[in-house]
């Protein structure tokens, strides 16, 4: 457990708490258990991190970063941002250090419909993720989009990234799912 203020830096002292929100949502969805007799979790076996940050649904572009170098720092295997920003190449270092260090950064593609995506879901280097519902038709708020790095990215992209690109990179279900 970790949390951020606005500036990205540790809040001392802070203990674990459940915020109710939708980071504890979330975190039902990959790691809940099946004391209600229905495994409700993705990886129920999974051991997660917890980084606070944001404030509801609220944050800084620095507390997001300082949390994703902390999961890197503490060896995350799968990182998973349920949110999202515009879309700004400063996403594009923070993304490709976790996946040079061997953890996915799995974020959210937004909630803004056909033919949009936010950062860092809309990355080359992210697997985001889009919703889809019980009968695995996408959900119309999730978003999605073929995007021209040079156009979006600029010279900002890496080398590596191909010239063109559909993200979200999956859908899963996410229209009412229990947690």
């Amino acid at each position: 457990w970790i949390e951020f203020d606005e500036e990205g830096t540790e809040v001392p002292g802070s203990t674990p708490f459940d915020s109710g929100d939708h980071g504890t949502h979330v975190s039902g969805t990959v790691g809940g258990g099946n004391a209600s007799g229905t495994y409700i979790g993705v990886a129920p076996d999974a051991r997660l991190l917890h980084g606070k940050v944001t404030d509801g649904r609220t944050g800084t572009v620095a507390a997001v970063l300082a949390g994703m170098e902390w999961a890197v720092e503490n060896d995350a295997d799968v990182m998973v941002l349920s949110l999202g920003s515009e879309s700004t190449p400063v996403w594009i270092d923070a993304t490709e250090n976790a996946r040079a260090a061997d953890t996915l950064v799995v974020p959210a593609i937004g909630n803004d419909g056909e033919n949009t995506s936010v950062s860092p879901g809309n990355l080359y280097s992210a697997v985001g993720v889009g919703a889809v519902d019980d009968n695995g038709t996408v959900a119309g708020s999730s978003g999605g989009e073929r995007i021209t790095t040079a156009e979006r990215w600029g010279t900002d992209a890496p080398d590596h990234w191909p010239d063109e690109y559909v993200t979200p990179a999956l859908v899963a279900p996410g229209v009412g799912v229990n947690s």
